[in-house]
């Protein structure tokens, strides 16, 4: 038959490249099949490629706990087990592919695609910062020599060589040996020093070629600043910063724009006066309309704001530490919101408000954001675990 596997997960940032990546073969002619969770079967079809189902245990079941740290056991089973390089395995004698493209955190899916001997791709869609880490005990779990043993385990099984542990974190030695290795990170912002000659920074890839005008809810006279809210694709028990970003909104002459993501109803999130919640819009089709995002600090949510030139507020996630955000070379880090309140507030935001602005709030919105509400942690801004995998080191 031949064509282009693309093997993907339940991932917010490692989705929507793999989608993209596959419309744009697609619309080169290419036969594209991604296997990927039954949910993105319809998204998948959008982008004119062939849907191929994960196996029923690899499939995400929120009854479980619906935020990936709550299930650190099926996420490593996810990365490491043998799922996924059995579907792969499934597909390769079925669809016989020209070219397998793999999420490079699909480590046994990784170590398939080479013992089936198919020119392999990674997809990389973190900073070199995310997975180049050594910090930690290394034999905790996620620790590298943790992950190296049960990589050569998978290797073991599927009649692979194992790899020597270390001195590269695993992830530079995966890319290291495959055909390819895209990375959806712009080299000037990636600060990876030397990477491999088969690495390849694309830059970000779009899901969508193009989306439908967005159409606002409010009247088509309202002239307040559009605040976009969005927390992530997949839940990060982002209940309690809404609650506190709406309060905070309130009262500020904005319109407010919530976006939850696929875990999170809609309903869930009281929507106030001026306040539209919904689960999914294009971020291409909202954002020029938005005079401010507030986000988690993912891949997406920094990328398309600063193409669009709109400002950001950034409250980081436990899925975004500042290590996965890039950065320019010789430019400072963007501000983030503290623990503290600033020590003066600014006034409402206006259509295009400044960095600086964007990070304060009105005189008398802080109650809504400080203090903390009861049983809150707030998040230490640098941390290397992996979300799930306490005590251990980005994969």
């Amino acid at each position: 038959m031949g064509g282009v596997l693309i093997v993907t997960w339940l991932g917010g940032g490692a989705t929507q490249p793999a989608i993209g990546l596959g419309r744009e073969l697609s619309a080169r002619g290419h036969r594209v099949r991604v296997l990927a969770p039954a949910r993105f079967a319809g998204r998948i079809a959008a982008s004119g490629c062939e849907h191929a189902a994960h196996p029923a245990a690899a499939e995400f079941d929120a009854g479980h706990g619906r935020a990936m740290e709550d299930q650190s056991p099926f996420v490593a089973a996810t990365f490491f087990g043998p799922w996924l390089a059995g579907a792969l395995a499934g597909q390769a004698a079925v669809f016989r592919p020209d070219v397998v493209v793999v999420d490079y955190l699909l480590r046994s899916a990784v170590c398939e695609a080479e013992a089936q001997r198919i020119p392999l791709v990674l997809l990389m869609h973190t900073a070199y910062r995310f997975h180049a880490s050594a910090a930690g005990d290394p034999d905790a779990p996620w620790g590298w020599r943790w992950q190296y043993r049960l990589v050569n385990q998978r290797r073991a099984a599927s009649g692979l060589p194992p790899l020597p542990a270390g001195p590269e974190p695993m992830s530079v030695a995966l890319a290291r040996r495959a055909d390819r290795a895209l990375v959806t990170v712009p080299a000037a912002f990636d600060g990876w020093p030397e990477p491999p000659a088969n690495v390849v920074h694309v830059g970000p890839v779009a899901e969508e070629a193009a989306v439908a005008p967005w159409v606002p809810p409010w009247p088509s006279g309202d002239e307040r600043p559009l605040v976009v809210v969005t927390l992530g694709t997949t839940y990060m028990h982002q209940e309690g910063v809404l609650r506190r970003a709406l309060g905070a909104l309130d009262g500020l002459g904005v319109r407010v724009l919530v976006l939850t993501g696929l875990e999170l109803d809609p309903a869930e999130v009281p929507a106030g006066l001026g306040v539209r919640v919904e689960s999914y819009l294009p971020h291409a089709a909202v954002l020029p309309h938005a005079a401010l995002v507030v986000s988690h600090g993912g891949r997406g949510r920094c990328w398309r704001p600063s193409r669009r030139g709109c400002p950001a507020c950034v409250f980081p996630s436990a899925a975004t530490r500042p290590t996965t955000r890039p950065r320019p070379p010789g430019r400072a880090r963007p501000a983030r919101c503290r623990a503290t309140p600033p020590a003066a507030s600014c006034g409402p935001p206006s259509p295009r408000p400044s960095r600086r602005r964007c990070c304060g709030t009105a005189p008398g919105a802080w109650p809504a954001l400080w203090p903390p509400a009861a049983g809150h942690q707030p998040q230490p801004t640098r941390s290397r675990r992996w979300p799930g995998a306490p005590g251990g080191t980005r994969p």
